[in-house]
């Protein structure tokens, strides 16, 4: 993501150039700076972002996706019971 934003800013390429040289989708390009531009995130990076911190940025839905377990029922005082839950 920083080369790709790199590229962008500091060379001024076309994401066509960038697509290339990165292996990416032109589409996938232009995905990522669409979202930069939405989280406000400008060029030079801040020394502060990690990469992580730069994907929850662009990503955020992704990055904080919570788990969903579906239980059926008959079988909720099983899966309490493996959880340390007091079934009830």
């Amino acid at each position: 993501m920083r080369d790709l934003l790199r590229l962008k800013h500091e060379n001024g390429l076309s994401s066509r150039v960038i697509a290339t040289s990165l292996g990416l989708s032109k589409g996938a390009v232009g995905e990522y700076l669409r979202r930069a531009r939405s989280a406000g995130v400008s060029f030079p990076l801040d020394e502060s972002i990690t990469d992580t911190g730069l994907k929850r940025l662009l990503f955020p839905m992704a990055c904080d996706v919570m788990a969903v377990v579906v239980v059926a029922p008959s079988r909720m005082t099983t899966f309490k019971s493996k959880l340390g839950i007091n079934p009830t």
